[in-house]
């Protein structure tokens, strides 16, 4: 759906306005303990594009693109709370092209945590509203976004029962929305139900995990799943540990290719020679099909780090986007939000494929190396992952190379580098496109609350197709001031 059709207008929902109210109100529960950063920005920008819808070849259109962003960001610490959330409103007035006119962006990402009752009672809240393209057949344009809104209400209580077991039982509510026809809206209700070893069982470590969701879909059926399992970790050694668990899985979405009911289980082992490096691999069955899992990361400085991953997963876009909203945290350190299983920045999306209403079996291997030395940060990753989608067959496969580079050049001026290359297969149709995206600028700090950037974009998509090639260069400059 192009922006012109009513992008920017969100849906039912909590809405941005709500989720930032819910969050100011888990932090003001402390009264006036809490300790408020609050930073208001606005940014000004205009981008010249020669070719602002990605047409092919000879088809190109040229436009101008002003955009004016008013920004804030909101930090609360307490003794029993938390919260951190930054959120932008954009007008953006387009000169020519399928979005010319002017049309509104809302983009927020926040998180909140408050514990309403000591050592008992406690709430999470989040929340995410982005702009993105669904379908990775389309081009990467503005017009083909849609404003996808993700929210996330969990009350849980959390009981000690000496040094036996310690215990969590937690409800989620989780909602996804999106301007677009083509997927779903979805309500997720989850009910978790966690027992854990406690200081009596030191070599032999054990957790009971029950769930039961329902996620209710606007346009498709319903899905239902039901967990239970035990996981055990006998512990040879300080770095050396064996890992094994049994349990059973329902799952039932109305496609009969998908009905899931049977036992499940795995083995393996956890591997930790020091503080720099971990590994964990496991082999088993779930969600119908033998696969492994694993997760490896190595420390080389206290800022440079790599982690490596593979996992298998059956769920529908909706739930793996919720998933991922469910894995927000923070970084104190760099006052950013980030994934907090893989440790880098927070990616709304965080996967290569399309977003679709089939419950898709995505099989993911990632790699990624982040860090700074001196004046350099710097960051590396590669992307391995398939979708396979039943019963329609309109499988994807997907790489993905990514780099960035920056350095601080003078003490208020920053060179930033970064560039991507993805290849995507349609099973469906037998497509496969290849697309490069490179941009790079310079910013400069004009005062201690301006800042202003210049920078230049290039993206292109070669195709078997060839209707579907496209080339575009944009210049922009911005000026960003902080109050």
């Amino acid at each position: 759906m192009a922006k012109g059709q009513g992008q920017g207008v969100l849906k039912r929902g909590f809405g941005p306005s709500v989720a930032l109210g819910a969050v100011a109100l888990l932090v003001s529960h402390e009264g006036v303990a809490a300790e408020w950063t609050i930073t208001p920005t606005v940014t000004v920008g205009e981008t010249y594009s020669d070719n602002i819808d990605l047409d092919p070849n000879e088809s190109e259109t040229t436009a101008f693109v002003t955009e004016v962003t008013p920004a804030i960001s909101i930090v609360g610490n307490a003794a029993r709370a938390q919260a951190f959330v930054n959120a932008g409103l954009t007008a953006r007035h387009q000169t020519r092209g399928d979005d010319d006119g002017t049309q509104f962006d809302v983009d927020l990402a926040g998180t909140a945590t408050v514990e309403a009752v000591k050592e008992l009672l406690f709430f999470d809240a989040r929340a995410s509203v982005s702009q993105q393209v669904l379908d990775n057949r389309e081009a990467r344009s503005t017009s083909n976004e849609s404003t996808v809104q993700t929210y996330e209400a969990s009350p849980y209580l959390r009981g000690h029962f000496g040094d036996f077991a310690d215990g969590e039982a937690r409800y989620t509510f989780t909602q996804f929305l999106s301007n677009s026809s083509t997927v779903s809206d979805s309500e997720i209700h989850r009910v978790d139900l966690n027992l854990g070893g406690g200081r009596d069982f030191s070599r032999i470590l054990w957790t009971v995990d029950l769930s039961a969701s329902k996620e209710f879909r606007t346009d498709e059926d319903d899905i239902e799943r039901r967990d239970a399992r035990l996981d055990l970790e006998y512990v040879f050694a300080r770095y050396f540990s064996l890992l094994g668990s049994a349990g059973y899985q329902f799952f039932d979405d109305g496609n009969p290719s998908n009905e899931i009911e049977g036992i499940v289980w795995d083995a393996g082992f956890r591997w930790q020679p020091g503080p720099r490096t971990e590994l964990r691999a496991t082999y088993g069955r779930h969600d119908d099909n033998n696969s492994a899992r694993v997760n490896f990361s190595y420390q080389f400085s206290s800022r440079t780090r790599l982690i490596a991953s593979y996992a298998e997963v059956l769920d529908t876009s909706q739930g793996q986007i919720g998933q991922n909203l469910a894995n927000i945290g923070v970084n104190q350190g760099a006052g950013s939000l980030i994934n907090t299983t893989t440790g880098l920045a927070f990616d709304p999306r965080n996967s290569l494929s399309s977003i679709r209403d089939e419950t898709t079996r995505t099989k993911t291997f990632r790699l990624d190396v982040n860090g700074s030395r001196g004046r350099n940060s710097f960051g590396a990753g590669f992307t391995i992952e398939r979708q396979d989608v039943e019963p329609s067959g309109d499988d994807e496969d997907s790489i993905a190379v990514t780099a960035n580079w920056g350095r601080q050049l003078q003490r208020d001026l920053n060179l930033d580098l970064r560039g991507s290359y993805e290849n995507t297969k349609f099973s469906l149709d037998g497509r496969e496109d290849h697309d490069y995206i490179f941009d790079g600028g310079l910013s400069y700090s004009l005062t201690t609350n301006v800042n202003a950037s210049l920078s230049y974009g290039y993206q292109r998509r070669d195709s078997n197709v060839a209707a579907e090639e496209y080339v575009e260069n944009s210049v922009s400059i911005n000026v960003s001031m902080q109050f």
